[in-house]
């Protein structure tokens, strides 16, 4: 019976110790629901910005009126975080459809430093194409409050990470 149980022990041991350890794959894009909350989709490699990207939706989640629809508001972000993985920065898109937040980052192309703005359009639209806006959305004089309280939102939760969040104007 001892014999028994130590090749058990040692079959589990072995197994533990020899076993190759599953990581994450970093180079597939991650996409985080909270349902009737918010919607994230980060590009390859940005998955450390999860935690910047949810400060801003709890913010942005306390308001009382989620009503308003948005416009998108685009954002270079230079944070540190993101900076050990290889990127200096990254495009973050955010708007607010029928209620829920949509978030969509990624990281510019190499040497494209004009087209900062067009990248982050070009890859938030292809994705807000499947989130349809309310037939309403864009009509409401509260529109442009929402886009503030966005940018507002942003600004907070950047300065309270020690990251530089700049608004790219359309």
């Amino acid at each position: 019976m001892i014999e028994f149980a130590t090749l058990v022990i040692i079959s589990v041991l072995l197994l533990i110790f020899l076993r190759p350890g599953k990581t994450p794959t970093l180079n597939n894009s991650l996409v985080i629901e909270r349902a009737g909350e918010y919607h994230v989709t980060l590009s390859a490699q940005l998955n450390l910005t999860q935690q910047f990207i949810e400060a801003i939706a709890q913010d942005l989640n306390t308001e009382t009126d989620k009503s308003t629809d948005s416009a998108t508001s685009y954002f270079e972000i230079f944070d540190r975080n993101t900076s050990a993985k290889g990127h200096s920065l990254y495009l973050l898109a955010i708007t607010r459809r029928n209620g829920i937040l949509y978030f969509q980052a990624t990281s510019p192309a190499p040497g494209n430093q004009v087209g900062h703005l067009n990248a982050i359009k070009e890859y938030s639209n292809a994705i807000l194409a499947r989130f349809p806006a309310a037939p309403n959305a864009g009509s409401s004089p509260n529109g442009s409050e929402a886009d503030t309280r966005i940018v507002a939102a942003v600004e907070k939760a950047a300065r309270l990470r020690n990251i530089d969040a700049r608004p790219l104007v359309h």
